[in-house]
């Protein structure tokens, strides 16, 4: 048993099983809480990634590739 008092005054009493019981459902509850979060933080990632898949990532597919055509001359010296 914990008791807290200021002078004369007995302010708190509580029974020590009545606060670890307390406290052990409180640290399931966050526990739970924490796992649920996790899960959809975890789904939200992956639709979001399939999502950017299916438009190929934003790439328009013509690549980096050399094109000639922008870099041959024309109109010299004929």
């Amino acid at each position: 048993m914990i008791t807290v008092a200021i002078g004369a005054t007995k302010i708190l009493t509580m029974n020590s099983k009545t606060t670890r019981q307390e406290a052990q459902a409180q640290a399931e509850k966050a526990y739970d809480q924490f796992i649920l979060w996790s899960k959809r933080t975890v789904y939200v990632i992956i639709a979001t990634l399939l999502l950017l898949a299916s438009c190929n990532f934003g790439a328009d597919g013509t690549g980096s590739g050399y094109n000639g055509e922008v870099y041959s001359p024309r109109n010299m010296g004929d």
